[in-house]
């Protein structure tokens, strides 16, 4: 089991370009709750020299992906995705998550973009959204940065 998990421990290696804009696609835990947070985009762009557009709202699931990246206007942006937690906490089973999850997926491949997605913290009942989520990210040559750092 070690071995099949050690390569879901690395964190990846993001190529960008310095003055790159990165977008982020997420929910509360990338938005804030007040909008009185300073949070991780917020600290992202003080410690490097990426411009960070936040597109995160309280709130999100995979499902609302799709309109927040709507709002990424140039293609080959970096996109981090920090989503799923209101899906494994709500109503959205594993399948209605996969399906989101791969919708959004394609879209960001259309579109040229380069995505990075942080890997959802779960609990033991919670295994196929991780696995989908691993599934996907392969497919789509996402990279993952480990549940450990979220």
């Amino acid at each position: 089991m070690a071995v099949s998990e050690s390569s879901h421990r690395r964190l990846p290696h993001i190529k960008a370009q310095a003055l790159s804009t990165i977008y982020v696609l997420g929910d509360s835990i990338s938005a804030g709750i007040s909008g009185h947070e300073v949070t991780w985009p917020m600290r992202l762009a003080e410690q490097t020299r990426f411009q960070v557009v936040n597109l995160a709202r309280a709130g999100a699931t995979v499902n609302d992906g799709l309109p927040q990246a709507a709002n990424i206007p140039s293609a080959s942006a970096i996109v981090f995705i920090e989503l799923g937690g209101n899906d494994m906490l709500g109503n959205t089973t594993a399948d209605q998550f996969e399906k989101s999850l791969r919708s959004l997926l394609e879209y960001l491949a259309r579109c040229g973009h380069h995505v990075v997605m942080f890997e959802l913290p779960l609990y033991p009942t919670a295994a196929s959204y991780g696995a989908a989520q691993r599934r996907l990210a392969s497919e789509f040559s996402a990279q993952l940065i480990p549940k450990r750092v979220l």
